[in-house]
């Protein structure tokens, strides 16, 4: 998989960034403008790792966010004033409850509705956004 190269140029030059604090959430999400103090983007073998080193500036708290296992950087909007991206992040908690669901299947154990829906489902995909301010 290959990083969005402007994905890559706005971590280097903005000092600015907005995250989603949880995954798959329309609507309300945390709204802390953060200083970008670093980064580091690692390939593994199951995607990229994302460290975000930050700060906040309302409280000077210096923490760092990890993105794990991204499978897709998908830029969305841009303009004068800011870059906006959602990261796809595979969720392995999700496929490991796929595949034990999977292997009572093949025992013959009969699924709840529930189970079956999210055997069939994608939702071992986890999207992020990241707002990047100019």
């Amino acid at each position: 998989m290959n990083i969005d190269v402007f994905f890559k140029n706005d971590l280097q030059t903005s000092k600015t960034v907005e995250l989603s604090m949880y995954p798959n959430i329309p609507g309300i999400d945390e709204v802390i403008q953060h200083k970008l103090l670093g980064h580091q983007l690692i390939e593994t073998k199951n995607g990229y790792l994302l460290l975000l080193d930050l700060e906040n500036p309302d409280t000077e708290e210096k923490y760092t966010y990890s993105f794990a296992d991204i499978k897709e950087v998908d830029p969305q909007n841009f303009s004068q004033d800011f870059s906006k991206y959602y990261l796809y992040c595979y969720n392995r908690a999700i496929e490991i409850k796929k595949n034990g669901l999977r292997e009572l299947l093949e025992s013959g154990v009969k699924l709840t509705e529930d189970q079956h829906d999210l055997l069939n489902s994608s939702e071992e995909i986890d999207t992020y956004r990241i707002l990047f301010k100019k």
